[in-house]
């Protein structure tokens, strides 16, 4: 009953108030006088009431000239600090939750007119494929790896995320890439156009190893020549190597033939240096790949003491490597266009047979039907490509290429046809529905089954089960891998470069066992649908050997990483983010920890709360270490640091939440003293409550900031999932999506499942 009675308060007041006055100037004036004033007179009329207007922001609405109601902007930004808990200062007294939806509701009631019953999914900016999102469906769609990181350009992100509309944008340069990846992919896939040849040559200055004479690359005694050979089809290949050797002893010099680290032949050079001769073999090769091709030197000959100086040292010189196709594996691209293409692989099919294979293979790509005119269009380029005297494949090729970039393809439509009033807002349909679902939970386009149940209008009914298919499926590796990365920023970790000296455990392998930890954890609270709150605390982890030994952890462990479950008070626990060392080293600078950072993690990540960005001419920690700083302690320096007005607000709770983390250094590792001195890991909040060590902290999230960590948690998957920031007409939706999450017992399965069931999710907005 408690929660609901500062509701009926307000509505008791809207109804007087209406009554009262009759116009809705009146209306918002009285409840504001009457609701809302009396709680910004407690907290914040200090600063910004009663002449005050700390920050360019006053909330006296008495101003002689002055209609703040009128003020959209500055409610805006009012909303959004009370929403954060930025406002109240974190060392000033914070109002209740009650108190906080009263101000809340006012704002998006009477000032930006949102109805408590309205429901408003958002504008939503129409999306490209991100770079995994790319590489993911062209391998869902062909069986073809493209190695987008390396081929296009990193995406820009927005609210923390690279699956933002907004900044997901296609330049002149990024169309000419998936104009060049589409020829790639369909190479791949069916094989090469029609009159492709291969004819590569490797010449001295592209091989390493030996020693460089005279055009030659010379191998004076046992060792090897090298190069990386790109092998774009399966088939047969022929080398030719152009080679002469010095002659010593009884045998000719005799070249070793290595492919991938495996010996596969030898060969006789009888040419005499500096004379050479062309020698050929060839191979067969099952898969388009980039090989390791080696020149072994195998039988070193030296004879110092033979009267003919000719004789004395047996060498081998390479001049050239030529490699070129001799013929593909035309039977496994045959099975390959088969299982993809169906009828179309006979050489004339009839009409009907083109239109049923561009159908289905087309509204696979565009992952939906397409309508009659569409399906026309397309069968039109193929007759006139066809027209050409070309073979009904090639012709094929020219449309799937054309379908390849086309923004049907590289952005993730949702728009509905019928749908063309901008105010209207409707349900997904089932196609659009799949989508969200696919790249929400696989970053992938939807497979069969889901798109065989939005044929069927069926997938909106099947949801739960559904939902619960896909978190299982393997596939979902890549919601761990993108949202874990970015929510958790331990995509960061690549970034990361600690002082070798100061931390001479950190290694390269190191660092991805880190990730692979987190990762870890956090797909098995995914899959077994564990509490969210074991997010925080909880009494296990997982380790492989390399963790183990960084944590001191006893026991004999692989490469593989399995489960280990300890005290959770224990003080060498590792159960949580706020314990694992990729959260610890990616929050820690190269020479140092950083509680700021850490502290900022928390708030950002964690609680929601995202703290304000410093004040212009705040200066550095290090800048003010090297100024000011003699005999000071780390925490001396860093109090000193913080103690200007306009930063302590924000240092309070930040910088408290950070020292409980002091016990572990820079890269995670658990220590008691620094340079002598016994660490002290405890904080003062600014609501005066004392916290000691981390355990105190987790304690701290659990007991106290709870709802602040389930609304964070949800506004972050809502961000990745949909591709926009969170608006004010969004709060209800998230807390309707909390209150069901926490009836259903706080699993993280059933919050995902909650935010897919929710408006913004299922809802658009047309035009």
């Amino acid at each position: 009953m408690d929660r609901f009675f500062p509701k009926l308060i307000f509505f008791v007041f809207f109804l007087f108030s209406v009554q009262l006055h009759g116009d809705k100037s009146s209306k918002i004036e009285t409840t504001y006088e009457q609701v809302v004033l009396p709680i910004l007179e407690e907290y914040c009329y200090r600063c910004h009431g009663d002449g005050e207007n700390k920050g360019h922001v006053s909330l006296d609405f008495e101003i002689e000239g002055k209609d703040i109601f009128k003020d959209v902007k500055l409610w805006k930004k009012v909303w959004e600090n009370v929403y954060r808990h930025n406002m109240p200062p974190a060392n000033k007294p914070q109002c209740n939750d009650n108190e906080i939806d009263l101000i809340l509701n006012w704002i998006e009631e009477d000032i930006f007119g949102f109805a408590l019953s309205e429901e408003d999914p958002g504008r939503l900016t129409i999306r490209r494929l991100n770079r995994a999102e790319y590489q993911n469906t062209i391998r869902d769609l062909f069986g073809v790896v493209v190695d987008t990181k390396n081929f296009f350009p990193p995406d820009d992100t927005g609210y923390g995320f690279d699956t933002i509309g907004e900044v997901l944008s296609l330049s002149p340069i990024l169309m000419e890439k998936y104009m060049e990846v589409a020829e790639n992919v369909l190479s791949k896939a069916f094989g090469p156009p029609e009159d492709y040849s291969l004819n590569k040559s490797f010449y001295v200055p592209e091989m390493e190893g030996g020693q460089e004479t005279n055009g030659f690359r010379v191998l004076p005694s046992r060792g090897k020549i090298f190069t990386t050979i790109h092998i774009p089809y399966p088939g047969r290949y022929s080398f030719t190597i152009e080679a002469g050797a010095s002659r010593a002893g009884d045998e000719l010099a005799k070249l070793g033939i290595e492919v991938a680290g495996e010996f596969i032949k030898s060969l006789e050079i009888d040419a005499e240096y500096p004379s050479t001769q062309k020698y050929t073999f060839e191979l067969d090769f099952m898969h388009s790949e980039e090989v390791s091709f080696a020149m072994l030197f195998l039988n070193d000959f030296y004879d110092p003491k033979n009267p003919n100086q000719r004789f004395r040292d047996r060498n081998l010189y390479i001049r050239e490597l030529n490699v070129s196709v001799k013929s593909l594996n035309e039977e496994h691209f045959k099975q390959k266009r088969k299982l993809m293409l169906g009828e179309i692989i006979d050489d004339e099919p009839n009409e009907k047979k083109v239109e049923r294979t561009l159908a289905n293979i087309l509204s696979k790509i565009f992952r939906r039907p397409l309508a009659p005119l569409e399906l026309e269009r397309y069968y039109n380029l193929f007759r006139k490509t066809k027209a050409t005297k070309t073979s009904s494949f090639f012709a094929l090729r020219v449309v799937l290429k054309a379908a390849l970039v086309s923004p049907h393809f590289l952005f993730r439509e949702e728009y509905q046809a019928h749908e063309n009033d901008s105010q209207l807002i409707y349900k997904l349909d089932d196609y659009a529905l799949a989508s969200r679902l696919s790249y929400f939970l696989w970053s992938s386009t939807p497979d069969e089954r889901l798109m065989q149940l939005a044929k069927e209008n069926l997938l909106s009914l099947k949801l739960r089960r559904e939902v619960t298919r896909m978190i299982q499926d393997k596939k979902s590796d890549a919601f761990v891998e993108n949202f874990a990365g970015q929510w958790l920023q331990i995509r960061d970790l690549d970034l990361i470069d600690p002082d070798r000296k100061k931390y001479p455990l950190f290694s390269l392998e190191l660092r991805e066992s880190m990730r692979s930890e987190t990762e870890t954890f956090f797909a098995h609270i995914l899959r077994e649908n564990r509490s969210i709150f074991e997010f925080i605390e909880s009494n296990y982890t997982f380790v492989n050997q390399s963790m183990a030994n960084f944590y001191n952890f006893d026991g004999q462990f692989g490469d593989r990483f399995e489960k280990v479950v300890f005290s959770k008070r224990d003080p060498a626990s590792r159960g949580g983010f706020l314990t694992q060392a990729s959260i610890l080293s990616i929050t820690s600078n190269a020479t140092r920890t950083s509680p700021v950072k850490r502290g900022r993690w928390i708030l950002d990540n964690i609680l929601g709360a995202p703290p304000k960005d410093p004040p212009p001419g705040i200066a550095e920690l290090e800048d003010f270490q090297e100024h000011n700083t003699e005999n000071l302690s780390f925490r001396e320096q860093m109090a000193m640091h913080s103690k200007n007005v306009s930063c302590s607000s924000c240092h309070t709770n930040m910088d408290a939440m950070g020292y409980t983390m002091e016990k572990f250094d820079a890269i995670g590792k658990l220590r008691d003293f620094e340079n002598g001195k016994e660490i002290d890991s405890s904080g003062q909040l600014g609501s005066g409550e004392k916290i000691d060590g981390v355990e105190d902290l987790k304690d701290f999230i659990i007991q106290k900031k709870s709802e602040a960590f389930i609304n964070c948690l949800t506004e972050k998957l809502l961000i990745y999932s949909i591709g926009r920031g969170m608006e004010y007409y969004d709060r209800r939706a998230i807390k309707e999506i909390v209150r069901r999450t926490k009836k259903e017992g706080d699993g993280f399965g059933d919050l995902i499942f909650n935010i897919i069931q929710s408006n913004p999710f299922l809802l658009r907005k047309g035009g």
